[in-house]
């Protein structure tokens, strides 16, 4: 029973890190194209995959530190390895493409701010004190 339990509990994890990779290659694919809000609602739902994830996991690792693993149970954790290693390389190209996409935002906030700087040069000079009215003109 026990044994059917750790087989389970391998393929649950194998299947989240399946989905938690696929999320992470949209989000790689469509990271231009979203909104503010659909990027803090993307990342929300990543964050709860990830949450997912580690609780299995937990019990995995306990699990495997318990009992040798057969031949099978072997391949299951390559395969759940292998995900890990290319869901740290997705991560890798999402941090550089989301850096490379903040650079652009901070020039272009800059540039903004220059332009506002610019066009106070051209505000009045006049103090703007109340003055008196001169009711002879």
């Amino acid at each position: 029973m026990a044994m059917k339990n750790f087989n389970k509990l391998l393929e649950q994890s194998t299947i989240l890190y399946r989905k938690y990779l696929s999320e992470l290659t949209k989000t790689k694919n469509m990271i231009g194209e979203l909104n503010n809000t659909e990027v803090v609602e993307h990342t929300e739902q990543l964050s709860v995959l990830l949450e997912e994830i580690k609780l299995i996991d937990e019990s995995v690792n306990q699990k495997m530190l318990a009992q040798t693993l057969t031949a099978d149970q072997l391949e299951r954790h390559k395969e759940r390895l292998e995900l890990m290693g290319e869901i740290n390389e997705r991560n890798k190209q999402l941090t550089s493409q989301v850096q490379g996409i903040i650079a652009v935002q901070k020039t272009e906030i800059e540039k903004i701010r220059s332009g506002r700087e610019s066009m106070n040069g051209y505000a009045s000079q006049l103090k703007s004190t109340g003055r008196r009215i001169n009711s002879n003109a």
